[in-house]
């Protein structure tokens, strides 16, 4: 996302908002559209923090999460916890092979926080990758290491968040 214009970020954002809500279910309260205007509203609000272009990816994705984990807390705490947001758990290149995973996102979230603890880059990872749509390519450039190293930790990332939502 380096380099881009305002409308091309925005678009991005959809796209991302649109992954990660793929289709309305009874009781969704939250569209792609919604997701993309709440996150670019964030991000112009954040504009004066960006260091460089290079932080815009980890920052779309952070905010992503963000909006996300908001709108879910809000929706959980008005229905006293039954209002849970159900969310895609498809990374950006593996939507093509069907690799759905459907989990709670306050669920992920909390997983993802005792996660990151442990394991801080293979966390940003899976926040770059899930929230922020980046292939492995983008976030290895993104964090600086190589490919085959944010394969790797992507691996790693989704065996134990699949085991903590299992639990």
């Amino acid at each position: 996302m380096t380099n881009r214009s305002a409308d091309d970020v925005h678009r991005a954002l959809y796209a991302i908002a649109r992954r990660l809500l793929p289709g309305k279910r009874a009781g969704d309260t939250l569209q792609p559209t919604a997701v993309a205007h709440e996150a670019w509203i964030r991000l112009e609000n954040a504009r004066s923090s960006w260091v460089n272009a290079e932080h815009l990816p980890a920052l779309v994705a952070q905010t992503v999460r963000s909006v996300l984990v908001d709108h879910a807390r809000q929706r959980s705490a008005a229905k006293r916890g039954g209002g849970r947001l159900r969310i895609s758990f498809v990374p950006g290149d593996h939507a093509a092979r069907g690799d759905v995973d459907v989990t709670d996102l306050l669920a992920l979230d909390e997983a993802l926080r005792e996660f990151a603890e442990k394991h801080e880059r293979a966390a940003r990872v899976v926040e770059l990758r899930f929230f922020g749509g980046l292939t492995v390519v983008e976030a290895g450039t993104a964090l600086g290491i190589a490919p085959s190293t944010v394969d790797d930790d992507w691996r790693y990332a989704r065996a134990w968040l699949h085991r903590a939502l299992t639990r």
